[in-house]
């Protein structure tokens, strides 16, 4: 089994057999959550600037994992929310469990494979937070179908692989926005650009970042 601080010393991407949930539930909530990121953007080619925040809660983790694509439908809303949180934080939903779940699907139906890499490249997110590109997202622009919901995609290719992070507006009155998925991609994969190419979405110039940990306020 690796360490979670040798991951994030090397950053390089573990295999799943050396990680577990509960690891990840654990760099989660130490390294994400009871922070708010704030970044200064400047639209491309303009002159003015506003902020957005984005923040990580304990209950997001089974939804930016992929969970639900892989449990069966009867039983998704057991492992959403607060309560596929608490699986995974004491244990009771495992990669083992999510494999088993998997292999009660037709071969053609699989869907643990498309997760996987979710769960391995994890461990990134805090780096991508930190040296991030921006675009602002309309789903519309995307070439077929295109089910996201995300105002911005963060973006980040330095570590041999794309990896993407879509936040969304928490409510109509709050500045706030939250991870609405996680999208890890192969650099050689020929659609790793399907969701940040500018244009035809709107590349937005970070001027600024500022970590605020909410523990110290």
């Amino acid at each position: 089994m690796i360490t979670t601080e040798k991951i994030m010393e090397t950053r390089e991407i573990p295999k799943i057999k050396d990680i577990t949930l509960k690891q990840v539930q654990e760099y989660h909530d130490s390294k994400l959550v009871n922070k708010i990121y704030r970044y200064t953007l400047r639209p491309h080619k303009k002159k003015e600037t506003f902020d957005i925040e984005i923040r990580f809660f304990t209950d997001s983790l089974p939804h930016l994992l992929g969970v639900h694509k892989v449990v069966p439908s009867y039983s998704k809303r057991e492992f959403a929310g607060k309560d596929g949180y608490d699986k995974i934080l004491n244990e009771e939903l495992t990669i083992d469990i999510l494999r088993n779940f998997d292999k009660q699907r037709s071969k053609t139906d699989r869907q643990f494979p498309g997760i996987k890499d979710r769960i391995t490249h994890y461990f990134l997110i805090d780096y991508l937070m930190e040296n991030c590109k921006m675009v602002e997202f309309d789903a519309s622009k995307v070439k077929g179908n295109c089910s996201l919901k995300s105002n911005f995609i963060l973006f980040n290719e330095e570590l041999g692989v794309k990896l993407q992070l879509g936040v969304v507006k928490e409510d109509s009155k709050s500045g706030l926005y939250v991870p609405e998925t996680f999208i890890p991609k192969k650099l050689r994969d020929r659609d790793k650009d399907r969701l940040t190419s500018s244009p035809p979405q709107k590349y937005m110039n970070i001027v600024d970042i500022k970590i605020i940990d909410l523990n110290l306020s």
